[in-house]
């Protein structure tokens, strides 16, 4: 999965608000679209992935302020993760992508790394 920010749009605060496109892919599906994302909305999953990087057991969440993307990371004390990812667009709420994600340990240092830039930068990532 991958978040690509693009210019604020022009009725937001350029501080606070930008056009992401999220871009999903999986083995058996793929999809893209585009959403309004505040940088607010990362700072859950950012203090929540960097306690379960350091105690490998818990749960990080993950949703924007308009529901158009959800995930939910739960590790198990033993560096085995689960990401429940829910896409949806906010142009037909009724259309949605929901999966499920196996991966390990050494995904998260990186993870954590981007939305410490993302917090950083806000919606001027590029």
């Amino acid at each position: 999965m991958k978040v690509e920010f693009t210019d604020p749009p022009d009725y937001a605060h350029p501080e606070d608000w930008a056009v992401a496109y999220i871009s999903v892919k999986t083995p058996f599906f793929k999809g893209m679209y585009g959403c309004n994302i505040t940088t607010a909305d990362f700072y859950p999953i950012y203090d929540s992935l960097s306690r379960l990087y350091n105690d490998l057991n818990g749960e990080a969440f993950f949703e924007d302020i308009e529901g158009n993307l959800k995930i939910s990371i739960k590790g198990d004390g033993v560096g085995h993760f689960c990401a429940t990812v829910k896409a949806r667009s906010s142009f037909d709420y009724r259309s949605s992508l929901e999966f499920c994600i196996d991966f390990d340990q050494s995904y998260l240092p990186d993870m954590v790394n981007q939305l410490e830039r993302i917090i950083k930068k806000g919606p001027d990532i590029n």
